[in-house]
Parts: C-alpha cells; sequence; structure tokens
C-alpha cells in the first residue's frame, strides 16, 4: 500500500489487509504447489513452512512452481537442497528461484547452519537434509556450534 498514491485509497469503500501466512498455511501452500498434497512429503513441507516465515504466499508459489519447472526441464525434481537453498536465499518480494546448479560449499554451509539455528535440526538431521554425513557437517559448521551440535 506505501508504493500507491495516497489518493487511491478514497476510492475503495472497504479495505483489506492480507497477514503473511503462518506456519500451518505455510506448510500447506508448500504440500500443494511443489508436492501435489503428497502426504508422504508433508515433513519436507512443514520443514520449507518453517524456513520461509518472511516469504509471502506469492513467494512460495513462485519457488515451488520454479521447482517443479526444473524438474520438467531436467526430467528430475530438484533435491531437497537445491529447493532449501533457493528458500533461505529468498526475500519477501524477490524469491531466489530453483536452478540446476549442484550446492557450492559455501551453499551447504549455510544451509547447515540455518537448518541448525532456524530450523532447530540435530547435525544427524542435517545430515539427511543435506545428503552428507555427521562428520561432514560437524565440517561445516563453526567450531562452536559443532562443541554442542547433538
Amino acid at each position: 500500500p506505501h508504493l500507491l498514491d495516497p489518493a487511491i485509497w478514497r476510492r475503495f469503500p472497504y479495505k483489506g489487509e492480507l497477514k503473511m501466512p503462518d506456519t500451518d498455511v505455510r506448510a500447506a501452500m508448500w504440500s500443494q504447489f511443489l508436492f501435489e498434497g503428497r502426504a508422504d512429503r508433508s515433513s519436507d513441507a512443514e520443514l520449507l513452512a518453517r524456513l520461509s516465515e518472511n516469504l509471502s504466499g506469492a513467494d512460495i508459489e513462485n519457488i515451488a512452481l520454479a521447482a517443479r519447472r526444473r524438474a520438467i526441464l531436467d526430467d528430475a525434481f530438484p533435491s531437497m537442497p537445491q529447493i532449501l537453498n533457493a528458500v533461505i536465499g529468498s526475500k519477501a518480494g524477490a524469491p531466489e528461484l530453483v536452478d540446476e546448479a549442484e550446492l557450492t560449499l559455501d551453499d551447504r554451509r549455510r544451509l547447515a547452519l540455518t537448518l541448525r539455528d532456524e530450523a532447530g535440526l540435530t547435525v544427524t538431521d542435517v545430515a539427511k537434509v543435506i545428503g552428507v554425513s555427521r562428520q561432514m557437517v560437524h565440517r561445516y559448521l563453526p567450531t562452536q556450534e559443532a562443541s554442542h551440535a547433538e
């Protein structure tokens, strides 16, 4: 609303404010837009919901549909780390879309830190999500983090 001329509001008798979606709504959106309602992917949808707190419904839809388009182009669904990396790199109104590039070492480090700090996952769970060993996750985490990691 702050981008519009204030005079526009005099033309409309009713105004409605849409708030950012809560965690449950975000999980439902990820489930619908990315996983087509598949119940076996509900834990992935919940993880994505926790990490997409500052994203609007439109941002979530754009990232999810970009991932599905990537799946068609590559004839393979993008990996969960690639999708998570796009979500973590996104800002409200400026979603980062999933691409075919492999994650760099810096991407994996950022992902490991975010999964530990923001999603509250254990080192074991971070390793499963990223697809690396627990020892590698310990290498990604700063020494202070790694000392209290399990």
